[in-house]
């Protein structure tokens, strides 16, 4: 018998030597590249998940804050009615300023009143004598 058809696998041509061991070396290569992509898949894949939760945490706040926000709304003045009570303050401050010029003019002229009365007199007094 032939030794070509006793053991097929040993023989081999001469560009075919040491075939096995490199494909096993680019098996073993393919796998620690299949190990290297699944690690890098599963890392992404947390931080996807964080980035996620993350968002949903800012989402939730933001949604609070705008809860916030329409809550406070009521307890602050609207334009109208600030305008409104600024008319008002105005219309007083003029009516006090118009109080305080009568009553100083007033005071004046009670004052002069006073002072010409008491000129008047002593004017007499000095000519009485």
């Amino acid at each position: 018998m032939d030794e070509r058809r006793k053991n097929p696998s040993e023989i081999f041509c001469i560009w075919h030597t040491g075939i096995e061991e490199k494909i096993a070396a680019a098996c073993r290569k393919m796998e620690e590249k299949e190990k290297k992509f699944d690690i890098q898949i599963s890392a992404m894949e947390k931080a996807l998940s964080l980035a996620r939760d993350e968002l949903n945490r800012r989402l939730e706040d933001f949604n609070n804050l705008r809860h916030e926000f329409t809550s406070d709304r009521g307890r602050f003045l609207t334009t109208d009615v600030h305008e409104s009570w600024k008319e008002n303050v105005c219309i007083w401050q003029n009516q006090v300023n118009t109080t305080l010029t009568k009553l100083e003019t007033r005071s004046i002229t009670w004052g002069a009143a006073i002072a010409l009365v008491v000129i008047l007199l002593n004017l007499g007094l000095h000519l009485w004598k």
